[in-house]
């Protein structure tokens, strides 16, 4: 994380750098009815779970630059972004230059004339494990997210994502990286799983039962559960009044259960027993 810092500096030796720090804590009162969403652009989210009552934020904004003057302007502009309603939080980055976009499907960034100065946002947060989360970055950091009971979604761009120890993953996807999940449980419901560039490594219960079905250009299904072949899954989709039918290659694991779909153009999917 600091080794990127280093070997610019080593680069550029008058490279100026600087940092931002943030603590906070949030006092809730009913964590399994609260959702806490962190929407990073650069840098790292790692959100682990407390059996405490109080969210718990720890921001360290990392700032690097050519001159004393634009340090100093970072300084003025990168702010962390929040709000708290009775069911939520949410934390983000706030700057002059970016325009948070929101919607019914879409939480994300739009920026504009970047500044002339590099900036990374590193969450640590500590939530009561009960909590839904959804954590997501886009450049710059990988995302993590451990210990929790609540529902978790976990997204990124350029990068890599981890959960450990989920009992209720909804969604998991990046661009570019890995996708590595420890499941307490096997899953209760459908879930969706992502990636262009990246391999998918998850360990699950030796009771471990679904339907997976795998998509892949350059890609293979490895795993260390007995299986049965299924018969492909026929897709139907319309796009400008033309009609696409596809087919997906699925397994069943265990007893069957849940539909979990892997899609990817350049990676592989590993199924592993936990170890005990």
């Amino acid at each position: 994380m600091n080794v990127l810092l280093i070997l610019i500096a080593l680069i550029n030796p008058d490279l100026k750098e600087d940092r931002i720090v943030i603590n906070k804590t949030y006092d809730i009162t009913n964590a399994e009815k609260m959702l806490v969403m962190v929407h990073n652009m650069n840098g790292d989210v790692t959100v682990e779970a407390t059996d405490g009552t109080q969210i718990s934020l720890a921001l360290t904004i990392e700032i690097s630059a050519s001159t004393d003057d634009l340090i100093a302007q970072a300084k003025r502009d990168l702010k962390l972004g929040e709000y708290l309603k009775n069911d939520s939080l949410v934390l983000y980055t706030q700057a002059p230059f970016i325009r948070r976009c929101e919607g019914q499907r879409l939480w994300g960034y739009n920026m504009t004339d970047g500044p002339d100065y590099s900036f990374k946002y590193q969450y640590q947060i500590r939530v009561p494990k009960k909590i839904a989360v959804h954590a997501k970055t886009v450049n710059k950091g990988d995302v993590l997210v451990k210990d929790m009971e609540g529902k978790v979604m976990v997204s990124n761009v350029n990068g890599n994502v981890e959960v450990q120890n989920v009992h209720d993953l909804r969604r998991a996807s990046t661009v570019n990286g890995d996708v590595d999940i420890t499941f307490v449980k096997s899953p209760q419901v459908p879930v969706k799983f992502n990636t262009v560039n990246g391999d998918f490594t998850f360990e699950l219960p030796e009771n471990f039962s679904a339907r997976v079905f795998f998509d892949s250009m350059n890609g293979d299904l490895y795993t260390s559960f007995d299986y049965r072949r299924m018969s492909p899954k026929v897709e139907k989709s319309e796009k400008d009044g033309v009609f696409k039918i596809g087919t997906k290659t699925g397994v069943e694991i265990g007893s069957g259960g849940p539909e979990l779909s892997f899609k990817s153009i350049n990676g592989n999917v590993y199924l592993k027993k936990k170890k005990s």
